[in-house]
């Protein structure tokens, strides 16, 4: 299954940038939030769930949890209820902000443009959004504070609270009640709304680890180890109540059974109570419950990865026990990983996709899943190179397994007889080159797992021509790569190391990447010598290679 273009694809991970019209000083395009959540830059990401913290420190909530038109919208002490949760809907360059809760929206009462205006929940008219049901997001600078400006004010008037009942209204955007932070509410009622791909949970990641997947041609589900992204994609959506809809296209998880040993089948119908699921967290691994086997805040059975055919388990079985790492998600990614695979290769020696159980593992064990994974298996290449491009820049960090020379390297798949699959599609060194010098700053660490990535490095250093240099001097914080050809044996073999040096040690990436390089030489270096395994790391002011004091 070929991926979008750019261009759709766009929604469908939600907003990669968009263009700004100056009349308005909107926030810079992008998104990025820290380890809590917080909204940093940017604006907000569409279909995301979102607490509105107001200046003084009590969040946008529904009073008395109401559902009616024209309930009163105030600030209240965060409890973590659903009526505090606001989903924020792109409309062009506007969002619509959606009350978790009732499903209602944030709405200036009477689509008024008058200063201290009420601020309350309404349903959406049957001709579309009214003005008073439109808002833009502007960053105050380059704090983390933003200012929600009203359509129907024409942008002259912001939300925020009326200091002597807390109820919102319209105010002048100077004013300090009209400030707030956002912050994602997913941690309290599951998962956010994207796409994701659901695994069996090991504390230590393994290459037989199975995961949900689907047989499209069939309409079956699977059970099997990871083989091809598309049939192991699914997207999750927030229908209400505390409870999602799981999805490949239009086949939707589906079972009203309560006890184990319940098959899990698939629906086209949604509206099904079947097709509801109830996600929650318990330390790093998530557990799905039918909404037929839930009774309060428990649940008698949830999904199990035990057999090839997936069933219902009893709660407390570790097979119920799911890691779900989420992709196509968000426009900043802490990993993107492309594998080209090679069936040759995985045939003689070893597969290009074992990158997926290191890496993913890595950043899983450190709390980070927020992964775009990218698999070429018999297909053309899903992405083509200005989406490759796109993901450099909106990744920490950027791994790359498929075949390479010094200044190419080949997204597509090699068959059994070594030869390309499709029409080849090249991503050239020239791509890098021609960006301007701090496009790179979001990237911590790359890591080139193609041959010669790093060529003429153990001769020229940092002044060498290849990938290693180029990224980084694009504002890449660190990168590897390799002087001369490296085998998958090899590349398998450094992986192994360099991630699990990674998954088990805290503090900055580029630092901890360089630390890991390090160990990875040292754990390697009674297999390879200087001459055949050339490996190589750079970061703009130190270089590392064999041979190692």
């Amino acid at each position: 299954m070929k991926k979008r273009s750019l261009k759709t694809k766009a929604i469908a991970i939600f907003i990669v940038c968009f263009v700004l019209l100056a009349q308005f000083s909107i926030a810079a395009a992008g998104y990025s939030a820290n380890e809590n959540g917080d909204l940093m830059s940017g604006t907000p990401e569409s279909y995301r769930i979102y607490t509105i913290y107001a200046v003084d420190n009590r969040v946008f909530d529904v009073q008395n949890a109401l559902s009616a038109d024209n309930s009163i919208v105030w600030t209240y002490p965060y409890n973590g209820d659903e009526c505090q949760e606001w989903r924020f809907i792109r409309s062009g360059y506007d969002y619509v902000i959606q009350d978790s809760h009732s499903g209602k929206y944030l709405t200036v009462k009477g689509d008024s443009s008058s200063a201290n205006a009420e601020v309350v929940i309404s349903s959406r008219p049957s001709a579309g959004y009214s003005s008073g049901q439109l808002f833009r997001v502007e960053q105050i600078g380059t704090s983390m504070r933003y200012r929600i400006l009203s359509k129907c004010s024409n942008y002259t008037l912001a939300i925020g609270y009326n200091s002597s009942n807390r109820h919102l209204c319209q105010l002048a955007k100077t004013s300090d009640t009209a400030q707030v932070y956002l912050t994602e509410s997913g941690p309290y009622h599951g998962l956010q709304e994207g796409y994701v791909h659901i695994q069996q949970y090991n504390t230590v990641y393994s290459a037989d680890d199975r995961m949900l997947g689907i047989n499209l041609s069939a309409g079956e589900l699977l059970n099997s180890k990871f083989s091809n992204t598309a049939i192991y994609e699914w997207r999750v959506r927030y229908q209400g109540n505390g409870y999602f809809s799981i999805s490949r296209g239009n086949n939707y998880l589906y079972c009203t059974g309560s006890t184990s040993g319940t098959r899990v089948l698939l629906s086209s119908n949604v509206s099904q109570n079947g097709c509801l699921w109830k996600i929650t967290k318990s330390g790093n691994y998530y557990q799905l419950a039918p909404k037929s086997a839930v009774s309060g805040d428990t649940a008698s059975a949830v999904l199990g990865l035990n057999s090839a055919v997936p069933t219902l388990v009893s709660s407390s079985s570790q097979y119920g026990r799911l890691r779900i790492i989420r992709s196509h998600y968000y426009y900043n990614y802490d990993m993107t990983i492309y594998a080209a695979e090679d069936h040759y290769h995985s045939n003689n020696y070893s597969s290009h996709t074992d990158i997926f159980n290191y890496a993913c593992s890595s950043l899983y064990l450190k709390n980070r899943d927020n992964q775009c994974l990218i698999f070429t298996n018999n297909d053309e290449p899903y992405y083509d190179t200005s989406e490759i491009t796109d993901l450099m820049k909106t990744s920490n960090m950027f791994v790359l397994r498929a075949h390479g020379s010094p200044t190419s390297f080949v997204l597509n798949a090699k068959d059994g007889n070594g030869s390309f699959i499709g029409s080849t599609t090249t991503y050239n060194i020239s791509l890098i080159n021609n960006m301007n010098s701090s496009a790179l700053n979001n990237l911590k660490c790359a890591l080139f797992l193609s041959c010669s990535s790093a060529e003429d490095s153990y001769s020229d250093g940092s002044s060498a021509s290849n990938f290693v240099t180029a990224v980084v001097d694009r504002g890449a914080r660190s990168a590897i790569g390799f002087d001369g050809s490296v085998d998958c044996r090899r590349a398998s073999m450094f992986s192994s190391y360099f991630f699990e040096y990674f998954a088990n040690n805290q503090g900055v990436d580029q630092v901890v990447a360089s630390d890991a390089f390090d160990y990875t030489l040292r754990a390697t270096r009674q297999h390879y010598n200087e001459d055949t395994y050339q490996s190589y790391f750079y970061n703009g002011y130190v270089e590392q290679k064999f041979p190692i004091e």
